[in-house]
């Protein structure tokens, strides 16, 4: 399964333009890749009732708690997105691309 899922890390990589500064720093990623891809697994497979389906997106390397302090708001983080001077509406959002997954 390592191998299958390593094959899938490294197409999803190439879709979303990733890369790593290090080589353990690819693997804390793989490692968190791996336990969202069991989970929407888990998901998509679980019984047909389920009102949606789960897929990898962007952020599929990136633990809940990277992703917070991220993207999400903070009043009490200063993470460097916004400049007191200018107009928060201003700032680039990514665009997130549907996955193949």
């Amino acid at each position: 399964m390592a191998e299958k899922d390593w094959k899938i890390f490294k197409e999803w990589k190439v879709e979303h333009d990733k890369s790593y500064p290090t080589a353990d720093e690819e693997k804390r990623r793989f490692k968190t890749f791996q336990q969202h891809l069991r989970e929407i697994e888990a998901h998509n497979s679980g019984p047909g009732d389920a009102y949606y389906t789960k897929g990898l997106n962007p952020f599929s390397d990136m633990t809940f708690e990277q992703f917070k302090l991220g993207f999400l708001m903070h009043e009490s983080v200063d993470d460097g997105l916004y400049d007191s001077e200018t107009d928060k509406e201003d700032v680039e959002v990514p665009v997130i691309r549907q996955s193949k997954y």
